[in-house]
Parts: C-alpha cells; sequence; structure tokens
C-alpha cells in the first residue's frame, strides 16, 4: 500500500514538473497553442490537487 502511493506522488510530481517545463518552453516561445495546452495541464493538476 505504501509503495503504490509514493509511486502516484512521484507520478504527480513528475507530472507538475512536465507542466513547469512546458509552461516555460511555451512562454519563452511564445506559443499561444502550447500556453493554451499548458494552462489546461495546470487547471488539471490543481482541480486534482484540491
Amino acid at each position: 500500500m505504501p509503495v503504490e502511493k509514493k509511486k502516484g506522488i512521484s507520478r504527480l510530481t513528475y507530472s507538475i514538473r512536465n507542466s513547469w517545463a512546458g509552461f516555460i518552453d511555451a512562454v519563452l516561445t511564445e506559443d499561444a497553442f502550447r500556453q493554451l495546452l499548458v494552462i489546461n495541464a495546470i487547471l488539471l493538476v490543481v482541480t486534482f490537487g484540491l
């Protein structure tokens, strides 16, 4: 049970890290479509985080 929870948490932090990497990348490239995708991803993470 604790192993599964740890796996889930590491997967969550991994997805958050990917979201931030994509967010920074989108800001640097100023790609509006990518920004929209990243904002949606962040909103999903925030929604499931609460």
